[in-house]
């Protein structure tokens, strides 16, 4: 048995024994996570590659063998993590790959990887030709290439002058980055320039870079304090933001059950996660509603009990806000970056945080500004799966904005910021009444009352009112459950309409279809928590969760205060 623990988050990875060569296991791996027919399973292959050992043997063949993208992502980080001669000309080559991925995980390995005098050549000719092609990425490959101390004066200079006045999202990776490229006696003065700037995204970019240096000049740079942009106007003065301080107003019964609900949800219905109906049943004999469906079995990346991405984002929110004491996006997108950068490593299995979140939360990483960041064309339900934490961040009067600010940091579209409003609000709603009070016609007219301006959005919301006169599995098939975000929440808004008082159903209709079952899981979890308490949930559920102890800590926190 082979496991490999993040204790953060008590995520493991589990695996059979192995038999045969190491090549050969590799081999049978690769083929595995291209070719099984199961999802599971195939991520259980593509997971278990990051942790072989690179024996020499091993490092041999794969270094002169051709793969294909998603297992050459795989491999980059197993290879990584290794000081085999030949690894570092591995990532050198792979620089040149066409996957954006790839190239990001060989320049954040390179950036501390010890250089010969002809790597330290090849990667600045690398940086050049990349420059000269006005590739999109170059800002971010040039600063992780630049940060390794080997880089010459040259390159520095280069890399500067040709991102200085670039784009604003390349300006505020620069800014936060400055120190690599100005002496003690040039940044000062180059930062404060750029708090003049008619960007408020570089104006936040160089504010937050100045009180990290414990630079910021109060006096000379006073004009800051009433800026038009609330977030430059609070980090200048040093100070937490009065509207959007940390404030709980839902008992703690309830908060919890939002918190425990979701978690539930997402932790039963992930190794199931887009499996179609039939090949539940065809593997686990019956529809799931417990993680005993789970127990022994070895082609998952985690044990059972554990969270995904859609509970642990959520989580994030919640403990950056209470870090912080305030609603910082900034803060929060650096809490998501933190655990894309573990999994970048190979030191935990991907959770499910997908490539296009992570695209973005890289350059969060590199220091982006969190609001250039989230896809204008996302449709996922990204948004809307971790939006359970901000009810219990904020009161009523700041539901709006918080949730839009916090979105953007993944998701922009107006739909999947209106997915997560509709979480927000509902969740809002069922927390203020008594338990035996819903009707769901009066939840139908609240849902029908928000101002939901995409009209995808609202398209997705009439689904779910008609879906309610359906049979059960009709309605959520009317529905669909592919896992947008058009689908995601109107398919967890119907699921707890069905069962409002009965977890164990709610989460066998949330759980057992053919799409995103642990994100309409997580939802009508939290759903149901807002509504009858955290005192309703069944403790066998409670007890099996993994991520209990990290959950009870953000409740003393939040009601500590």
């Amino acid at each position: 048995m082979i496991k490999k623990i993040f204790s953060g988050m008590r995520i493991e990875f589990i695996d059979k024994e192995d038999s045969g060569s190491d090549v050969a296991t590799f081999k049978a791996l690769i083929q595995n996570a291209q070719t099984l027919k199961w999802v599971p399973k195939r991520q259980w292959a593509s997971e278990r590659i990051v942790t072989l050992e690179l024996t020499p043997s091993l490092a041999t063949f794969i270094f002169n063998e051709d793969f294909p993208t998603k297992a050459l992502r795989q491999i980059i980080k197993l290879v990584s993590k290794h000081e085999l001669e030949g690894v570092t000309d591995y990532l050198i080559k792979n620089l040149q790959f066409q996957d954006a991925e790839v190239k990001s995980l060989c320049s954040k390995a390179l950036s501390s990887r010890p250089l010969s005098e002809p790597q330290r050549v090849e990667i600045e000719t690398f940086i050049f030709r990349n420059i000269a092609k006005k590739q999109k990425d170059s800002v971010y490959l040039a600063v992780d290439l630049v940060s390794n101390p080997k880089t010459s004066k040259r390159t520095l200079s280069t890399v500067w002058d040709t991102f200085r006045k670039h784009t604003v999202l390349n300006q505020t990776i620069l800014i936060h980055n400055s120190d690599l490229f100005l002496s003690d006696s040039d940044l000062i003065g180059f930062l404060e320039s750029q708090c003049r700037s008619i960007h408020p995204e570089i104006r936040e970019s160089a504010v937050r870079k100045l009180v990290d240096l414990d630079r910021f000049n109060h006096e000379k740079l006073n004009f800051l304090k009433t800026d038009d942009d609330i977030f430059v106007a609070t980090v200048s003065k040093g100070e937490k933001l009065g509207t959007h301080l940390v404030n709980c107003s839902i008992s703690e019964d309830k908060a919890r059950g939002i918190l425990y609900g979701a978690a539930i949800g997402d932790a039963i219905g992930a190794p199931i996660e887009f499996l179609t109906i039939e090949q539940i049943i065809e593997k686990y004999k019956s529809p799931v509603d417990t993680f005993d469906a789970y127990e022994g079995d070895k082609f998952l990346r985690s044990l059972p009990g554990s969270i995904t991405d859609d509970t642990d984002m959520g989580l994030r929110i919640l403990e950056a806000s209470l870090d912080a004491g305030w609603i910082d996006p900034s803060a929060i997108g650096v809490h998501f970056s933190t655990v894309v950068g573990i999994i970048d490593k190979g030191d935990m299995p991907n959770i499910g945080y997908s490539a296009n979140t992570s695209a973005g939360l890289r350059k969060v990483e590199r220091g982006a500004n969190w609001r250039l960041v989230g896809r204008h064309l996302a449709q996922g339900c990204g948004a809307a799966m971790r939006a359970f934490a901000i009810p219990l961040l904020c009161d009523e009067r700041s539901d709006n904005v918080v949730t839009y600010d916090v979105s953007r940091l993944t998701h922009k579209s107006p739909q999947t910021l209106d997915s997560a409003l509709v979480v927000v609000k509902a969740i809002r709603w069922l927390s203020n009444l008594k338990r035996g009070d819903f009707r769901v016609d009066l939840f139908i007219s609240f849902l029908d009352s928000l101002l939901i301006e995409s009209e995808e959005m609202t398209c997705g919301m009439e689904n779910f009112s008609l879906a309610l006169r359906m049979e059960t599995d009709a309605g959520l098939a009317s529905i669909g459950t592919k896992g947008d975000a058009v689908e995601t929440v109107p398919a967890a808004l119907y699921c707890f309409s069905k069962f409002p008082n009965d977890f164990k159903s709610m989460l066998r209709l949330a759980i057992n279809v053919t799409g995103d079952s642990d994100s309409i899981a997580c939802i009508a979890g939290s759903l149901f928590g807002a509504y009858n308490g955290y005192s309703s949930i069944d403790k066998d559920y409670i007890d099996s969760l993994r991520d209990k102890t990290r959950i009870d800590e953000i409740i003393t926190r939040l009601f500590d205060q």
